[in-house]
């Protein structure tokens, strides 16, 4: 939990610490997709392993600033309170809104926020899906137009028994079509960035 609170600081600081007048690379019309691997840190009530976990997200930009995003979580874990067959196999299904904070340069901060299921199979048991709420923060650094590195942290927390479990990401977005012309235009407008 400790690298938890550490990351959501340093994200913290991107966020507050970002400038007024510069572009980023997301732009009006894009579409998105974000591959990733991403750390699991499960509530102990669901007496899991923590593991890691691959995932990917679709998402399409409104403008600069608002998008929404699917997402799709693989998680593959054992019991932490068994022994024998005691894996674990689910997703975690999520669909976010996403706000984009005023870029410093290439470095873009954002938060987001949705709604998903959590859907988990012990082995020879039925699965066990459970709907969720999310949070988060998170940042990209565009290395290209329509390439970025990105890292964000989300708080999930499952309204059957009340769980709460974070995950940690690190991934890489590739941004497909879109107007950048049109938001660099209101941006010297100062229709948004100001």
């Amino acid at each position: 939990m400790k690298k938890t609170k550490l990351l959501c600081t340093a994200l913290s600081i991107f966020t507050l610490s970002a400038s007024m007048n510069a572009f980023a690379g997301n732009r009006t019309g894009a579409f998105y997709v974000t591959l990733g691997d991403s750390y699991i840190h499960f509530d102990s009530k669901r007496h899991l392993n923590n593991t890691g976990a691959p995932l990917i997200r679709l998402g399409y930009d409104f403008n600069d600033r608002w998008a929404a995003q699917l997402g799709l979580t693989v998680i593959n874990t054992t019991k932490s309170n068994q022994s024998g067959d005691n894996s674990v196999h689910g997703f975690i299904y999520a669909i976010d809104g996403v706000y984009r904070m005023m870029p410093h340069g290439r470095l873009e901060p954002y938060a987001f926020a949705g709604l998903g299921v959590i859907g988990l199979k012990p082995s020879g048991i039925d699965p066990i899906n459970q709907a969720h709420a999310e949070v988060g923060i998170g940042a990209q650094y565009f290395i290209a137009d329509s390439i970025a590195l990105g890292a964000d942290a989300k708080d999930l927390y499952t309204f059957s028994g009340g769980k709460n479990d974070v995950q940690l990401s690190a991934n890489i977005s590739f941004l497909f079509g879109g107007n950048a012309a049109l938001d660099e235009a209101k941006a010297a407008e100062g229709v948004w960035k100001k």
